[in-house]
């Protein structure tokens, strides 16, 4: 029995305008089967409408959705909002996600079917001759591959995978990884060609190498869950705290973040020392720790306050987080 076309598409994130018209394009039959390699959510303005739109075409075609570190993000914000990774969740443009599911008074509700579909997500899915995934895999054996205990790495992992020359026994498709144009190798197919960076939407008929594009039609705007009306803020601010490592001369000193949004950081220093920044000055650093891809920003300093014993310093970006070309 001869297997049907298998399409891919790559990352979406928020893309909607783009993925409609992308399936639009497929020459989807019967036995055909599409498999969306994740990241549908964040950083572009219609998240709900993706997840809407992938429902839909569920209903009428087989769909393999699979997980991306962004829906990984988006369940951990959920599950606990202070943690570490439901923060990375907002600096990688989350905000934009929780935008597209407010309601009357700026508050946000996400259906509980599309809580139900991002805890289905799989982490893989293969045929014969191919390995479907959101980031990339280890150098073990596709045999060997642990949905639980290689999650992380199916859903994060970038370098280690791109740079390998382990003989996986089929070819890895894949996305997480922007780039302007399809990557084909012996060994993988990347398929991100950064539609909300303003490049393309790419699904490709894997069996013949086919290729279907959509152009971002516009510059994507930049879109955030804003507070109440009688604040000014731009962003909502969010509680939690997430590792801030701020450069030295020396190397990093170590902070953490009160609050924070895309456009800026409250982070303490908890050493319990006199005052080491001034207002006006210019930081780089990185956000997060090593469990995951950290942020690099660019920040000046716009305040300073005693917090009980420590220095609270407010930090302001540069340029907003979620418009710096963010590793996905």
């Amino acid at each position: 029995m001869s297997q049907g076309k298998v399409f891919a598409i790559g990352d979406i994130h928020g893309c909607a305008t783009e993925l409609i018209e992308l399936l639009d394009q497929l020459p989807l039959e019967a036995d055909s089967t599409v498999v969306f390699l994740g990241d549908y959510v964040d950083r572009g303005p219609h998240s709900r409408q993706v997840i809407d739109t992938i429902l839909d075409l569920k209903s009428r075609h087989h769909v393999v959705a699979l997980l991306g570190n962004h829906e990984a993000m988006m369940l951990e914000f959920f599950k606990d909002p202070s943690s570490p990774l439901a923060g990375f969740f907002i600096l990688n443009g989350g905000s934009a996600t929780l935008a597209s599911y407010v309601t009357e008074g700026n508050h946000y509700e996400v259906p509980k079917h599309h809580l139900a579909f991002l805890e289905s997500l799989s982490v893989f899915y293969e045929t014969e001759s191919h390995f479907f995934v959101h980031a990339g895999v280890p150098n073990i054996h596709l045999k060997d591959i642990d949905p639980e205990k290689h999650r992380n790495e199916l859903t994060w992992i970038r370098h280690t995978f791109l740079n390998s020359d382990f003989p996986w026994e089929k070819t890895i498709v894949h996305g997480h990884t922007p780039n302007t144009e399809i990557q084909q190798t012996e060994r993988r197919i990347n398929l991100d060609t950064g539609c909300v960076f303003n490049g393309h939407l790419t699904a490709m008929e894997v069996l013949s190498r086919e290729v279907y594009q959509v152009r971002a039609k516009q510059e994507i705007p930049l879109t955030f869950l804003k507070e109440n009306p009688q604040i000014s803020r731009v962003a909502k601010r969010f509680l939690g705290e997430i590792p801030v490592y701020i450069e030295t001369p020396e190397g990093y000193d170590l902070f953490s973040t009160v609050n924070y949004n895309e456009f800026g950081l409250l982070i303490v220093d908890t050493s319990g020392g006199d005052r080491i920044f001034e207002v006006g000055q210019i930081l780089k650093g990185k956000i997060g720790d090593l469990t995951t891809e950290q942020i690099s920003f660019t920040g000046e300093v716009v305040r300073h306050q005693k917090r009980n014993n420590d220095i609270a310093y407010g930090i302001k970006m540069l340029q907003p987080l979620s418009d710096q070309y963010i590793p996905s």
